[in-house]
């Protein structure tokens, strides 16, 4: 069995979309509307740090879903590895119980932590299922997400848990805070929803497994 678990969730409403773009974290970066430093910037996909990132939000009964197969799966590979410590988190996760957002965070590096080689970037369509003319869409957007499941462990204190790595995206009702148009390429069709959420291209390619996976990006 692998050490990535494939899950695709729909009606799922975007918060915030970084896979137009890779980005990394800086701790000195100032943010928008606050004294506080430390945000994500854009940068190249030849950047140690550099990763595709989405957040999104579902209902509690979903987040709580997610929560169960996570610390599943984790518990089943376990039992695969020695090195593997004791679930204790999903990377990423916020929970505003007051006024029912519970958000998720999924993410792709740019490049294998085992090979060093180049990860395809996720795939990000709308409903005709062709990739978007503004990819810069923005939060309130809502859609179909799917990723993968797999432990990993923080290099800082050795926590271990789950993150989630998001392999493709269907974007169903975009919404725009501008009208930015950017070229992506030639457009590819599918014939159906199912097609291309099971195409093999968008499926884990970089050779990673549970030992050479670590996460560094706060969200």
């Amino acid at each position: 069995m692998s050490d990535f678990k494939e899950e695709i969730y729909h009606d799922v409403e975007f918060v915030n979309n970084r896979l137009h773009a890779p980005h990394r974290w800086d701790h000195m970066a100032t943010r928008r509307d606050s004294e506080e430093t430390g945000n994500f910037v854009e940068c190249t996909v030849e950047d140690l740090m550099a990763a595709w990132t989405v957040r999104f939000q579902v209902s509690k009964e979903t987040a709580t879903e997610i929560h169960k197969k996570a610390e599943a799966h984790f518990n089943d590979r376990k039992k695969h590895s020695k090195k593997m410590g004791k679930f204790s988190v999903v990377r990423g996760y916020k929970e505003d119980n007051e006024n029912d957002r519970f958000i998720f965070a999924a993410k792709q590096n740019c490049k294998s932590a085992k090979t060093g080689k180049l990860i395809k970037q996720p795939a990000v369509v709308g409903p005709d299922l062709k990739p978007l003319a503004d990819p810069k869409w923005s939060s309130g957007t809502k859609g179909i997400i799917k990723f993968n499941m797999c432990p990993t462990s923080s290099p800082k204190d050795n926590d271990w848990g789950i993150t989630l790595y998001v392999k493709a995206v269907v974007i169903t009702e975009p919404k725009y805070f501008n009208n930015e148009l950017e070229g992506m390429g030639s457009p590819t069709s599918y014939d159906s929803l199912n097609e291309f959420l099971s195409d093999g291209e968008q499926k884990q390619q970089s050779g990673e497994n549970v030992e050479d996976l670590e996460d560094e990006i706060p969200f």
